[in-house]
Order: C-alpha cells, then structure tokens, then sequence
C-alpha cells in the first residue's frame, strides 16, 4: 500500500484522496495509516492527511 500510495502522489495527485479515502473505509486495519500519513505529509496531499489524522483520532492535528 505504500509504494501505491507514494506512486499515487507522484504520479496522479489528484487521486490520492479517493485513494486515501478507500483505505480509510476499509473495515480492516492492515493498512499502515501511520507510515501512509507520513507520504502524504511529504506530497503535501492536505485532505489526504484531514482523513488520516482522523482515521488515527488525532483531531487537533486533523483540523491543523
């Protein structure tokens, strides 16, 4: 999921969201939300983080 994720930033950025968002809906956590906010962080992909941070329950940093 990273490399996809990291790919995803680089190549089409505007997709990274719907990507993010399909992650985030997942009723499974084997994705690793915490390594994937940090790509997205690097990519600058904002609403990707909104969900993430969201995701781990860490709102302060989601509305920042």
């Amino acid at each position: 999921m990273r490399l996809r994720l990291r790919l995803c930033c680089q190549i089409k950025p505007d997709k990274v969201f719907s990507v993010v968002e399909k992650m985030v809906q997942s009723k499974s956590n084997v994705y690793p939300i915490e390594e994937c906010l940090e790509i997205c962080k690097e990519f600058k992909q904002m609403e990707a983080c909104f969900l993430l941070n969201k995701k781990l329950g860490k709102y302060y940093e989601a509305v920042n």
